[in-house]
């Protein structure tokens, strides 16, 4: 009767809450957009063509493929399990619905059989359980991977709407380009600072030589400060000496100052000799560096018309293009009427 299946049916269910089968970490998430859709169910009635209609409706294209079982009486548990079995071995579907209409207590007792229940446990791929009306709660639903109130809803939780999808991936288009720009509009800005701040090379050898004319006052200074040191010690050691009145200790003296003054003014005329020539080579190599100075020696550098591009490979131009050279003193406007390559003419 009613209260013998209605015991039944509390007792499994205890008994698989207490496995672990109902557990909420066990339960597999839904694909997004499923490549194919599978549904448990009779191939009569109109379940299977609520299902057909919503999925179409809602994601035309989407494959639907219908495995036919017997949902009450004999030989359905069979049927389902043996359902489950073959999707799973075959592994072509990326979701499973088990779908039936409402029905008694009894007429629902295949989904509330622990072989049902297992085989939805052990499935690979997720399960959404719709059965029965929404008010109905089978063990199936408590083992499947979600639980659907009808199967319509099924169908809508195993199939994104299409629709809505082209509305959001629009409107994350116009984010995207939105962003793009604005990203763009700030390398701009960036670009145009940086350029601002673009040292011009006359400048910098401007710069250059201002440094060594610091760098040469430095010396001059340093140099001074050195000799007038120099002539203070001196100076006590000649007060020292004059104090002291020995003749002897004043010869020694004597020529003890002669030999520091002259060892002083060769390491002043050291100083200034390494000095003057260090100067020297800094010159001469800011002069090298100097684009002006590259040019002197013959070399020339060519720009392309308007852009002013520097050209620097023969691949870089084309037939009729205008070209500036510019010169050590001067600048030329030419007409590419040849291009070499490796010693070829490409016409």
């Amino acid at each position: 009767g009613i209260g013998a299946l209605q015991i039944a049916y509390e007792q499994l269910k205890a008994k698989l809450a207490t496995e672990g089968l109902f557990e909420e970490y066990r339960k597999k998430p839904l694909p997004f957009l499923p490549s194919r859709i599978s549904v448990i169910t009779s191939p009569t009635g109109a379940v299977i063509h609520d299902i057909i209609h919503v999925v179409t409706r809602r994601f035309p294209g989407i494959p639907i493929e219908i495995v036919p079982v017997k949902v009450q009486g004999d030989g359905s548990v069979d049927d389902i399990e043996k359902a489950f079995r073959l999707l799973n071995d075959r592994s072509t579907s990326d979701v499973i619905i088990l779908a039936r209409g409402g029905g008694s207590l009894e007429d629902l007792q295949p989904f509330n059989s622990e072989r049902v229940a297992r085989a939805i446990f052990v499935s690979r791929i997720p399960v959404v359980s719709a059965v029965g009306h929404e008010t109905d709660f089978t063990i199936a639903d408590f083992v499947a991977d979600l639980r659907a109130p009808t199967p319509s809803a099924a169908a809508e939780l195993v199939s994104p709407s299409r629709s809505e999808l082209v509305r959001r991936s629009s409107e994350l288009t116009l984010r995207i380009t939105s962003r793009t720009y604005r990203h763009l509009e700030l390398l701009q800005s960036r670009l145009s600072e940086n350029t601002r701040h673009l040292i011009h090379p006359r400048q910098r050898i401007q710069d250059s030589r201002m440094r060594l004319d610091e760098i040469s006052g430095r010396i001059v200074r340093t140099a001074k400060i050195q000799l007038q040191r120099h002539r203070e010690k001196l100076t006590w050691r000649t007060n020292t000496l004059l104090s002291a009145s020995p003749r002897i200790k004043m010869k020694i003296a004597y020529v003890k100052l002669k030999q520091y003054t002259h060892n002083n003014l060769n390491y002043i005329k050291l100083i200034l000799s390494n000095n003057t020539a260090g100067i020297r080579e800094l010159a001469a190599r800011l002069h090298t560096l100097s684009p002006l100075a590259i040019l002197s020696r013959g070399y020339s550098i060519t720009r392309s018309v308007p852009e002013t591009a520097v050209i620097r490979y023969a691949n870089d131009c084309r037939l009729g293009q205008d070209l500036q050279i510019l010169l050590a003193r001067g600048a030329l406007l030419c007409t590419v009427k040849r291009i070499f390559f490796d010693g070829k003419t490409d016409i």
